[in-house]
């Protein structure tokens, strides 16, 4: 079964000129897969995202998450959804500035009332695997993009989540901190299995996926596969974007 499966998915936004956003959208992801969705500036990818990550309603289809359809769900078994079922990683961090390091990385456990002891190990398990370790104590204040980037990607991974979002995370990010945040989402994904669906605008960070959704107008309109070579994988992402009349930023 998949993990992500969206079926004709929709949406309209409403207004005195009603605007559609997402014109049947179809497609699936497997678990262990690292997919980006790209497009031109309005093509609809944000709105893909909010509207699988259940920040949004489609207006028509649905959206299949690990054997659930969330939009169904009562707003108290959605936030359970959210917490249990899919990790976030944003632009702008959106780390808690009131809490150290490792409170933040454990924020999404104590919500969910895990256990005192198994809070503490998970956490020391996940900033080990990140290489955070240093970190935990510190405020947020107190660490780089690149660092704060890392413990939101610790945050969002801590509870194993079947599907983890991710929203132009390297937006805010420099090119070395960006090579490395790019590294540790291609480590999860190797060696995890974690199942990642990234929006980016960046040809760069778009390389480091297997597979490259494009979409235009709303629609689907391209898939690009990677064949191994990450080079020649990003070459094939500009053409298409420029085609598209993007301007895809090429970090080299």
């Amino acid at each position: 079964m998949p993990i992500l499966e969206t079926k004709h998915l929709g949406k309209v936004y409403e207004g005195k000129i009603p605007y559609t956003a997402l014109q049947d959208i179809n497609f699936q992801m497997e678990k262990g897969e690292f997919v980006a969705i790209m497009g031109p500036s309005g093509s609809g990818k944000s709105t893909l995202l909010n509207v699988i990550s259940t920040i949004d309603h489609p207006t028509s289809g649905n959206v299949t998450i690990d054997g659930n359809v969330p939009h169904t769900m009562r707003d108290e078994q959605l936030a359970h959804f959210r917490r249990s079922v899919l990790g976030f990683v944003f632009q702008d961090f959106n780390l808690v500035q009131t809490l150290t390091v490792g409170e933040n990385i454990m924020l999404p456990l104590t919500l969910e009332g895990v256990a005192p002891s198994q809070i503490k190990k998970r956490v020391q398990s996940v900033a080990a695997l990140l290489g955070i370790e240093p970190l935990l104590p510190k405020r947020t204040f107190e660490i780089s993009g690149g660092q704060a980037q890392r413990v939101a990607i610790a945050r969002a991974v801590v509870t194993n989540p079947a599907l983890l979002l991710a929203d132009e995370p390297t937006g805010n990010l420099d090119s070395k901190a960006t090579k490395d945040v790019m590294g540790l989402f291609q480590m999860l994904n190797q060696t995890q299995q974690a199942t990642i669906l990234m929006v980016t605008h960046d040809s760069f960070v778009a390389s480091y996926c297997k597979r490259v959704l494009i979409i235009k107008d709303g629609k689907l309109y391209q898939e690009i596969v990677s064949g191994g070579n990450r080079q020649a994988f990003q070459q094939k992402i500009v053409d298409a974007m420029s085609l598209l009349g993007g301007k895809p930023r090429d970090i080299i």
